[in-house]
């Protein structure tokens, strides 16, 4: 319940927004309706009321708008959802834009990354000019040992 402040700065509680009495007043009487369909006796009553009922409103507010159809009170009840104004191809992933913040992460792994390789290349041609280094010390040596033995 929402409450409201008058001219006279008194708090009236148990006043409803205009909006959702509409729709409770829709739900009312479409249930009042439907339960009275399939007897003649209600349906006369539920008529008669209505009539009776728009009478008093006419004298209070004036002329009543009846230009309301079906789909305008279905409307009112379930309101069409419509689909957002940039929606993706069908097939395409959903991306959100990166921060600034992100995109220096993403740059930092990438040089941490790439100076790994480095690195790893580095070694792994340290490791071939050493073993061919020991290959050949290796020769000279046996070669060195048989001049010696001579």
């Amino acid at each position: 319940m929402c409450t409201r402040i008058d001219g006279d700065h008194e708090t009236r509680e148990a006043v409803i927004e205009s909006s959702v009495w509409r729709i409770q007043t829709i739900r009312n009487f479409i249930s009042l309706v439907n339960s009275s369909q399939h007897d003649i006796a209600t349906r006369n009553v539920v008529d008669s009321t209505y009539k009776e009922l728009k009478v008093k409103v006419s004298s209070l507010i004036g002329q009543v708008d009846e230009s309301i159809t079906l789909e305008d009170v279905e409307n009112m009840l379930y309101p069409n959802i419509k689909d957002p104004p940039k929606k993706r191809k069908k097939g395409t992933k959903d991306k959100r834009p990166k921060s600034t913040l992100e995109k220096q992460c993403n740059k930092l792994k990438g040089h941490i990354k790439a100076w790994k390789n480095r690195a790893e290349q580095a070694s792994i041609k340290t490791r071939a000019t050493a073993q061919e280094s020991v290959k050949v010390s290796s020769v000279i040596c046996l070669n060195f040992s048989c001049y010696k033995n001579v």
